[in-house]
């Protein structure tokens, strides 16, 4: 329930979401232009299939580490300088990416940008949660999560010509300046909620500074507690996080590799993006659906139902013969995410009390990340050694794709309980 202090006007709340959510659709454009340029520009550094799963990797895993302190910051200083502090890191990393000149370069603005950039999901994450009331969160979310998938629709294609064009180093360093845009529209038009400006200042200045040994045992005791108290409810929204982006990151970079290899497809970099684009298009439109939807039939069902259609997909691209046949794929695989994602926000939300709302965002962030962390990493390793040993793209293939499609059952078993309990109040309530 938002106080009388914290409570937005309609029409500022819905400018405020939607200002956030321009902003992360800046950030994931550079995000999303990347993935189809990414195979082409580690040419460059003689690098393939596995170094192409680590630098994605790299990214999630810094992503991962950051989410939750930054979560955690942005309840004790505010949104709102999380937020900025998040976009000068990221635009900085771009810059950096675009001019390296060795593959350890690449990977350290990589980790830098994934460290930045999470730190702008659970803030702006925590900011809907501040501002918009419970009833229209799934709808906020919905539009929220749309805006960063909504990057990615033209990310891909847009890098794709971009490097087809100018080459492969330009649209980094045009996304590095597409971030200082969204800096500067979060800077003049973000509002701080007024509960932020006042809290733990007084405090902060008289307090006794922990150590680092204390302030890592503490971080311990409020993520454990928040779990606790969150239950199982917040338990399944963060195995939903995992089981739906760990799925699409196991297959991503195969994906790239394999559709691009002259021996299957042979995508060009334009072709490439066009595969992200049908992904994220159906994501993004399919978040904003979903998310209404989910305000008004349940947030389970469409979790649940979310790892039947990320499976379908997965299973198509095992008899994919053609082109049209792998866009259908992405759009499989889009829907199925975009199911899950705003229904799990929303229920981790419902599970936290409003002032750990950040710190729960963090959780979820991590349980995100860590899937972008752990699946590219597994997918590009066995595509790359199979390969290796078969010389067979399609063989290669098929270990990547057979661990998204458990990941993905597994995670529709996890609503089960959930489903079963929320039937069990309905029909105590009749």
């Amino acid at each position: 329930m938002l106080s009388e202090d914290t409570a937005t006007p309609k029409s500022r709340f819905w400018g405020q979401v939607l200002l956030l959510a321009t902003a992360q659709a800046i950030q994931m454009f550079a995000y999303g232009a990347i993935l189809p340029i990414l195979p082409f520009y580690l040419h460059e550094f003689y690098a393939g299939a596995f170094e192409y799963g680590i630098l994605v990797a790299m990214f999630s895993i810094f992503a991962f580490i950051s989410a939750g302190p930054l979560g955690s910051l942005s309840d004790r200083i505010g949104r709102k300088p999380v937020i900025l502090i998040s976009l000068v890191g990221s635009s900085i990393a771009l810059v950096v990416f675009g001019l390296a000149n060795s593959l350890l370069l690449l990977f350290i603005a990589r980790a830098a940008e994934g460290f930045f950039t999470a730190g702008l999901w659970p803030a702006s994450d925590a900011l809907v949660s501040d501002i918009v009331p419970p009833e229209k969160q799934g709808t906020a979310w919905g539009t929220l999560l749309g805006g960063r998938t909504t990057g990615m629709i033209f990310g891909p294609t847009m890098g794709g010509l971009l490097a087809f064009y100018f080459g492969v180093r330009i649209p980094f360093l045009i996304n590095a300046a597409l971030a200082v845009v969204a800096l500067f529209l979060c800077l003049t038009f973000i509002i701080e909620p007024q509960r932020n400006q006042h809290t733990l200042v007084a405090a902060e200045i008289t307090a006794e500074k922990p150590s680092l040994f204390e302030k890592l045992q503490g971080g311990i005791k409020a993520y454990r507690s928040v779990l606790v108290v969150g239950g199982m409810v917040l338990a399944v929204a963060l195995i939903i996080r995992f089981t739906r982006i760990f799925s699409i990151a196991t297959v991503e970079p195969m994906f790239a590799i394999f559709a691009s290899d002259p021996r299957t497809f042979g995508f060009s970099p334009f072709e490439l993006g066009a595969f992200f684009f049908f992904f994220a298009g159906s994501n993004a439109i399919g978040q904003v659906i979903f998310g209404r939807l989910s305000d008004s039939i349940g947030h389970e069902s469409p979790m649940a139902i979310s790892g039947l259609v990320t499976a379908s997909g997965l299973f198509l691209s095992l008899i994919a013969t053609s082109p049209g046949d792998l866009y259908m794929v992405a759009i499989l695989i889009g829907v199925g995410g975009a199911m899950a994602l705003p229904s799990s926000t929303a229920e981790a939300a419902s599970a936290a009390p409003p002032n750990q709302r950040g710190r729960v965002m963090g959780l979820l962030g991590m349980a995100g990340s860590a899937g972008r962390a752990i699946g590219p990493i597994l997918g590009g390793f066995f595509y790359a050694s199979i390969l290796a040993l078969t010389d067979s793209p399609y063989q290669a293939a098929f270990p990547p794709l057979m661990i998204a499609v458990i990941a993905s059952i597994i995670g529709t078993i996890a609503v089960l309980p959930l489903m079963l309990k929320s039937r069990k109040a309905s029909n105590t309530v009749q």
